[in-house]
């Protein structure tokens, strides 16, 4: 199996074109399957599969783009190994962090909070 580095890249493209054509056309409507980025994903798709990819990262999210072409869930996680004294300090610490935003994104109340400061600070 191929490296699924160069693979990411075209994922960050293809996001891009996406996010750019949804403007144009909404995601519910009848043309949205015909998009330009839809069209340009199928192509990169074929092109890495041509060349023996066997994966394609289409990065975080569940965008309505990603389940046409992604049927499955790939579950992720964050995982600290710290090789010192020091980078136990630190995956402590960003493990902290990342236990604080997923009580914040599972609780109703605190992502309305944060949103609304994350509003307020732009």
């Amino acid at each position: 199996m191929r490296s699924v580095a160069s693979s990411k890249c075209a994922a960050r493209a293809i996001r891009s074109v996406v996010t750019y054509e949804r403007k144009l056309a909404p995601p519910t409507s009848e043309n949205a399957r015909w998009s330009p980025g839809l069209i340009l994903m199928r192509h990169i798709i074929d092109h890495y599969a041509a060349l023996g990819y066997r994966a394609l990262d289409l990065g975080i999210g569940s965008d309505d783009y990603k389940r046409m072409f992604c049927k499955d869930d790939e579950p992720i996680f964050d995982s600290f190994v710290p090789l010192t004294s020091r980078g136990r300090l630190a995956a402590a610490a960003m493990a902290a962090v990342n236990r604080g935003k997923h009580v914040v994104k599972h609780n109703p109340a605190l992502f309305g909070l944060a949103y609304r400061l994350r509003s307020a600070l732009r």
